[in-house]
């Protein structure tokens, strides 16, 4: 089918069947450990997909790109190694569980949507650094606990603070923009000790 992971509706097209039909087709595949049930309607007929890629079929129609701790942890940053694969998004928070992952999805302004790399040969769409810092800062004002306080961070020789420091003028709320800048502020004054 040329993806990954694929809906039920776009195997029922593809096979020329009804939806119902094409659904027991997945789910006996499934059985067969062929594939791979993520969740209602949604299938990983690669089963060795990357679990980065994941996120994004849950956020849909909205986008999504791996950040947070998971970004971080990726980028050697952290030494804590997350179990869940943070992403933030246009779409709603949201936790999901899939038999490949636990998914852990925030929701971030479309203003506040960039500060990503994207690896052609995965399909992966990655933060920055920078971004994946500045996106736990950003999301700390929020009711969840997962952003109050950070594990050690170690700040890469790669890491650029005029660019953070750029990045962080994009927040359009005043209050959220001074929280971020005065956060990354202080864990820069940390890691020059």
């Amino acid at each position: 089918m040329g993806a990954p992971i694929i809906q039920t509706i776009e195997a029922a097209c593809k096979l020329g069947l009804s939806n119902a039909h094409a659904s027991q087709v997945l789910r006996r595949l499934a059985l067969g450990k062929h594939i791979i049930h993520l969740s209602r309607g949604l299938w990983a007929v690669d089963p060795q997909v990357h679990p980065f890629l994941i996120p994004e079929y849950f956020t849909a129609p909205f986008p999504a790109y791996v950040s947070l701790q998971t970004a971080l942890y990726h980028h050697d940053m952290i030494n804590q190694i997350p179990r869940i694969i943070t992403v933030v998004s246009l779409g709603r928070t949201r936790r999901v569980e899939t038999p490949l992952a636990t998914i852990s999805v925030h929701q971030i302004a479309p203003e506040w949507f960039f500060g990503y790399d994207f690896d052609p040969q995965t399909g992966v769409k990655l933060a920055t650094p920078e971004k994946a810092l500045l996106d736990i800062f950003y999301l700390r004002p929020a009711k969840s606990l997962w952003f109050k306080s950070l594990p050690e961070v170690e700040l890469p020789e790669s890491f650029d603070e005029k660019k953070a420091f750029a990045m962080i003028k994009k927040i359009p709320s005043p209050v959220r923009r001074t929280v971020v800048r005065d956060a990354l502020k202080a864990l820069l004054k940390r890691n020059s000790k």
